[in-house]
């Protein structure tokens, strides 16, 4: 076999909140992952945010402590503008989930 040549069980496509997670799923049942991300070096990117109501989900899969401590920002509310001029906010001071993050 040649030293370069690497086998996994299974190939994930994409690093984005998604693809990671579904790695680190199949990863902790005992499969051998790849995770592959392409990125583009000189793109810029303003990296993600994530709404309150997946801190379930965050909780559900173990991973809310990578969000403490960490690089990532707790998220009070969000401002956007998609397709149009107008921008719409979005305040997660009601949420029962609490605040959303910024993931850096």
């Amino acid at each position: 076999m040649n030293k370069n040549h690497h086998s996994y069980d299974v190939i994930v496509m994409g690093g984005g909140p998604s693809g990671s997670v579904t790695a680190q799923l199949l990863s902790r049942s005992g499969l051998k992952v790849k995770l592959l991300n392409k990125t583009k070096k000189t793109a810029f990117s303003c990296g993600e945010s994530l709404p309150p109501q997946v801190s379930p989900v965050i909780k559900r899969l173990h991973l809310d402590q990578l969000l403490l401590g960490s690089c990532h920002q707790p998220c009070p509310g969000n401002l956007s503008a998609f397709g149009s001029d107008e921008i719409i906010e979005t305040d997660f001071i009601f949420s029962p989930y609490g605040n959303g993050w910024h993931l850096n």
